[in-house]
């Protein structure tokens, strides 16, 4: 069998004829510009000052990240890691070769759930700079040159941990359907069941919720709450269900 790293190795090759790391650079900068474009255009000046106003335009870029675009960067992702293998038999020759569907599943989380590392790293650059910019243009805001600080970072590993599960939940339905309209459906339909069930006791058991929960303003503390590290329970599960169902299919 060839091994995880391999596989892995080989699917970051695979990057670089996919618009995926393309888009988890650039996507993440339309965001932190809206709300950059909003902080200038009210022009209401921060209610703190130093570091932890940079925490707060960071949190504020965050929370519109992962409750505005990071279920569809998700599904979006997810498709074109997988998109591949659906063009021109390309499961069955992959197959063919000394490789566990087990560890091919395993390879494109990993890389998927690094997309979305890379977009929040990307998230953080943005604010840098637009929140710079905003330091020059808009002396009013009160905001002073710097960078969000290790909070910013501690909020970006919770909201990977976080994201862990609708990354597996996604790998597993491009792998499954060659349409990218289905697992964008998907996308779109729990971002509905978000809106529809904000507030409701069951939000802590729905996936699509974790990384929002993580961009919450507690985030440097929560990452010993337990429904961050649920996401790590849930997945290997999952995974073992996914390819016990692949098992039983037919390659594509």
């Amino acid at each position: 069998m060839i091994a995880l790293h391999r596989l892995i190795r080989v699917e970051l090759l695979k990057l670089r004829n996919t618009l995926a790391l393309f888009v988890a650079l650039v996507l993440p900068g339309v965001i932190a510009a809206l709300f950059a474009l909003m902080a200038a255009d009210r022009g209401k000046p921060f209610t703190v000052t130093g570091t932890e106003a940079w925490l707060a335009l960071f949190q504020t870029n965050v929370a519109g990240w992962t409750g505005l675009g990071l279920i569809l960067f998700v599904a979006l992702e997810a498709s074109l890691v997988v998109g591949i293998e659906h063009e021109h038999g390309g499961w069955k020759r992959l197959l063919a070769l000394p490789v566990g569907i087990g560890r091919l599943l395993i390879a494109k989380s990993v890389i998927v759930l690094g997309l979305v590392v890379v977009s929040l790293v990307s998230l953080w650059c943005w604010t840098t700079l637009f929140g710079n910019a905003l330091v020059l243009f808009v002396p009013k805001l009160g905001l002073q040159h710097g960078v969000p600080g290790l909070p910013a970072w501690q909020m970006m590993l919770t909201i990977s941990i976080a994201s862990s599960v609708i990354v597996v939940l996604h790998v597993a339905i491009a792998t499954w359907f060659r349409s990218i309209a289905v697992s964008l459906g998907v996308a779109i339909g729990a971002m509905l069941g978000l809106v529809l069930a904000a507030g409701s006791k069951w939000m802590a058991w729905y996936p699509w919720f974790y990384p929002l929960r993580a961009s919450q303003p507690n985030a440097a503390d929560a990452l010993f709450q337990s429904e961050l590290w649920l996401p790590l329970l849930v997945v290997p599960p999952i995974l073992y269900l996914v390819i016990l169902l692949w098992r039983r299919r037919d390659v594509p």
